[in-house]
């Protein structure tokens, strides 16, 4: 949900006051949490992160300057507290929300078919497990929570071009992954 006017609540918060900022945390703790989560694959981190992530956006609130909408401001603060957190815990990993694999009850497929499909859902997670961090939060980022180029670059201080490449050569990595388990995508 965007917070209408969060500007008013961003500059009352740099004067001072809190429960502006108390406005803020409750619009986007949700995000916050669900970021830090898909990245370090832990509820305790995750709640850890995302507190961390409002204390330091509340610390650093006058060097947001506004030129990108402060979800991404504050996207980029958990995204870069989530990978500190997964390097010193040296893991090399990304995280899907796993509901986005969650099959649609439609009630008109065989339980053949739904196990099919549950097949084919759990190669494409595999796969886009086995690409590098950053080209798999590349996937994540454009595919799963449709975030355009320019806030993907943002995001992971990247430029667009660079973003694109690196989307491209992980389309490119993530087909060559999926081949290899075609046999699964061959309808029957």
């Amino acid at each position: 949900m965007e917070l209408k006017n969060e500007n008013i609540f961003i500059e009352k918060v740099r004067k001072g006051d809190s429960e502006s900022y108390r406005v803020l945390v409750d619009n986007y703790k949700d995000m916050v949490y669900s970021i830090a989560l898909k990245l370090v694959k832990n509820h305790e981190d995750a709640e850890e992160l995302s507190m961390d992530a409002f204390v330091k956006a509340y610390e650093k609130i006058d060097s947001f300057r506004g030129d990108s909408a402060f979800s991404t401001w504050l996207y980029r603060i958990v995204y870069n507290l989530s990978l500190s957190r997964l390097r010193k815990k040296n893991l090399n990993t990304f995280g899907i929300d796993e509901k986005l694999f969650q099959v649609r009850d439609d009630n008109q497929k065989t339980p053949f078919e739904q196990l099919l499909k549950n097949e084919k859902e759990m190669v494409v997670h595999d796969a886009i497990s086995k690409l590098d961090v950053e080209g798999g939060k590349i996937i994540n980022l454009f595919y799963f929570e449709d975030r355009k180029m320019k806030e993907i670059a943002e995001i992971m201080k990247l430029s667009e071009s660079n973003v694109k490449v690196k989307l491209f050569r992980s389309r490119k990595k993530l087909y060559e992954l999926l081949s290899v388990s075609g046999e699964l995508f061959h309808e029957i």
